[in-house]
């Protein structure tokens, strides 16, 4: 199932804008579709990757030399036909119609 949060703001010119954000609700959670980097499709499985909003990193330096390091997580979401065939069948709609 997809869900569609719509929030309207009015421009200069008194248009309305129209701004969606996506969804889509499985069994356990609801996904913001923005937040997927990728699927990766395997016979029947989809390995959904969520993008980080965590960023550690450090820094350190002696006399203008430098040395850091930034890392990022990143979260899978692994969606199997025969372990959760609802939610398979929900992702697998939402790919064919934003193919």
């Amino acid at each position: 199932m997809l869900i569609l949060n719509v929030k309207v703001f009015k421009n200069n010119v008194n248009k309305n804008i129209y701004y969606m954000s996506k969804f889509i609700r499985l069994t356990n959670f609801v996904l913001n579709t923005n937040d997927i980097h990728k699927i990766v499709i395997q016979p029947k499985k989809y390995c959904i990757h969520i993008v980080s909003k965590k960023i550690d990193g450090f820094n350190w330096g002696v006399c203008g030399f430098g040395l850091g390091n930034i890392s990022s997580y990143t979260s899978e979401i692994e969606i199997c036909e025969t372990k959760q065939l609802t939610d398979y069948k929900i992702v697998s709609d939402w790919i064919s119609k934003n193919e």
